[in-house]
């Protein structure tokens, strides 16, 4: 219950009673009589992930005043924004993520409209498609689309971060009918590729030149104390973290690896290290649910035929991270972001960003009804022992690899796990 309160406590509005509020250029503006209202404070590169997902599953009008805020940046200054705050953009962390967060909102009212009728935001793709554009421009730098390069110069997560936008950006061109641009958005999706060190196994920077500028990690270093949790070439977190950040494509992220069998290895390694060190404020250099940057990690299993693995971690993570007692989470909860995955994960799903799917894992709990922006959502285990069947409204869902399509949750849905 506090992880849903928290998770549902933003946005801001900023728009005031009588619809005036005061626009990206200064401008006072005011919003139409069936507007929704003009929010701010949105922290992106924290809430895309989890928060923002979860708003759409519950909180239709909260979402469409995010949507409708992201809109109004878009018309008024040509581009998307970072971290909103006040009027203006605080321009935090990296990546362009509004745009995957529209293009979340874009896939689940097509999704709505294809599973039951539903109020749920509607998005101007061809603004905020050009918008995305403009951003991606200037996120991404003159090496981006360069034959030989594709990265951005020094920075590997911005590297990472900005090819899974590029992949949600590709879902805004496609809804604004501009294939071409969609294309080119997809190809360069996979340029997380070229900051992947195949000799050392993790992400690494390149210069300009081409040239890693720095050691990833070494794979005999795993004493705790030989560890930077903090590493200056990394986004709030270090080499580990940021090794599976591929969340678009993460088949071709196993490929990278080896294949499935050492990607599974991989992946539990890191979950197994991470399991040793008590679970704290103090970030661990394996996994830590207390950060965003691996908050998908544990549902990668899924994706290799192992969803039996993406449901034991997830549920360690609850366990250990998120207790049912004062302190109960791993870190700064990041304007709701760790409450929604908690939220998320005790549902037994997790969001596909920007693929318009979810991995279905194990609830938290025996029988869950949610009332969502498209329906109603039964999920109830049944029996006790082994999980043998997870069934959609009475199908057979594959348990090695156990996802569903966002419109296969809209309308009156129950998942069933069942157990012998």
């Amino acid at each position: 219950t506090t992880a849903l309160y928290h998770a549902l406590l933003g946005p801001t509005r900023w728009s005031d009673a009588d619809g005036s509020f005061r626009g990206p250029t200064g401008a006072i503006q005011q919003t139409g009589g069936g507007d929704a209202p003009v929010v701010t404070e949105l922290s992106i590169w924290d809430t895309f992930r989890t928060q923002f997902p979860l708003t759409l599953l519950l909180a239709p009008q909260s979402a469409s005043a995010v949507v409708r805020s992201l809109e109004v940046f878009a018309r008024d200054t040509g581009v998307l924004p970072r971290w909103t705050l006040g009027s203006g953009d605080a321009g935090g962390m990296e990546g362009y993520h509004a745009a995957a967060m529209l293009a979340d909102a874009v896939l689940w009212r097509r999704a709505a409209r294809e599973g039951a009728s539903a109020s749920v935001p509607d998005v101007n793709a061809t603004l905020v498609a050009a918008a995305a554009s403009r951003a991606a421009t200037a996120a991404e730098g003159s090496l981006w689309t360069q034959p030989g390069a594709g990265y951005v110069p020094n920075r590997v997560c911005e590297t990472l971060e900005c090819a899974q936008d590029d992949a949600c950006r590709a879902v805004l061109h496609d809804a604004a009918g501009e294939a071409r641009e969609a294309a080119s958005a997809r190809a360069t999706a996979g340029n997380w590729r070229n900051v992947w060190n195949g000799a050392e196994g993790f992400f690494c920077a390149r210069n300009s030149s081409g040239a890693f500028v720095h050691e990833c990690a070494d794979r005999a270093e795993f004493a705790l104390a030989q560890l930077n949790v903090f590493d200056k070439n990394y986004v709030e977190g270090d080499a580990w973290h940021w090794r599976w950040y591929v969340p678009h494509e993460p088949e071709a992220l196993a490929e990278a690896f080896g294949g499935a069998a050492a990607f599974r290895a991989a992946l539990t390694e890191f979950f197994s290290r991470g399991a040793r060190d008590p679970t704290d404020v103090v970030p661990d250099p394996y996994y830590w649910p207390g950060n965003e940057e691996d908050l998908h990690a544990a549902f990668l299993f899924a994706f290799v035929n192992d969803t039996a693995s993406a449901r034991r971690w997830a549920a360690h993570a609850r366990s250990a991270a998120f207790p049912a007692a004062p302190g109960g989470l791993p870190g700064n909860d990041d304007y709701g972001a760790l409450s929604s995955w908690l939220v998320w994960s005790s549902l037994g799903l997790y969001p596909h960003k920007c693929k318009g799917q979810f991995v279905v894992t194990e609830p938290a709990f025996d029988d869950i009804r949610v009332t969502t922006s498209c329906g109603t959502l039964r999920l109830v285990q049944e029996g006790t022992g082994q999980l043998t069947r997870i069934m959609r409204n009475g199908q057979d869902l594959r348990l090695d690899r156990t996802l569903v399509a966002a419109e296969d949750l809209c309308g009156d849905v129950t998942i069933s796990w069942v157990y012998a």
